[in-house]
């Protein structure tokens, strides 16, 4: 009888596991990093991953605000589409992919414009004067460019950046 109500409380404890990772795998995008990955193979779109030192490199002295705010971030993720005009399905799933993300995430809107066809969205993981993580998503008829900077982003040096008071109340 007891070895009867083991088994039996395994094989319940067992299905609960195995229905949770079956609703985690149909959600294949529940990270920036896996909507990037799952369109790096797609035709006309390249994903691009590297160490923020490299980034830096390239930078030049003068641009100090730039280098203020990748003090803090580790890893520099991109992802664009050549030609979004021929793909622009792709582009269109692709931004829908992240819209539906950001709906069930901690990621807050911190710059929204939109200007004619010209759409940029930035978005960020709210902490403690900094932001964990940001999204950039820029995209028109013409392109789409997505970068994801892993890491944390000081508000100040945000807010210098971009030229705001006031981004989002933390």
């Amino acid at each position: 009888m007891c070895t009867r109500k083991i088994l039996l409380s395994f094989l319940i404890i067992a299905g609960i596991c195995l229905t949770g990772l079956a609703s985690a795998s149909e959600k294949p995008n529940q990270s920036p990093r896996k909507i990037m990955n799952s369109y790096r193979w797609e035709k006309g779109f390249i994903s691009l991953s590297f160490p923020v030192f490299i980034a830096k490199i390239a930078l030049s002295k003068e641009d100090q605000e730039v280098r203020d705010l990748l003090q803090d971030i580790r890893k520099i993720r991109i992802l664009f589409c050549e030609n979004a005009g021929t793909h622009s399905d792709a582009v269109k799933n692709c931004i829908d992919d992240f819209e539906a993300f950001f709906h069930h995430s901690s990621y807050v809107d911190l710059v929204n414009v939109i200007d004619n066809k010209d759409n940029i969205k930035i978005k960020g993981i709210p902490d403690k004067n900094c932001f964990q993580d940001m999204v950039l998503i820029v995209s028109d008829e013409h392109e789409l460019v997505v970068v994801h900077l892993i890491g944390s982003v000081n508000l100040e040096a945000f807010r210098r950046l971009i030229g705001e008071k006031e981004i989002v109340s933390l």
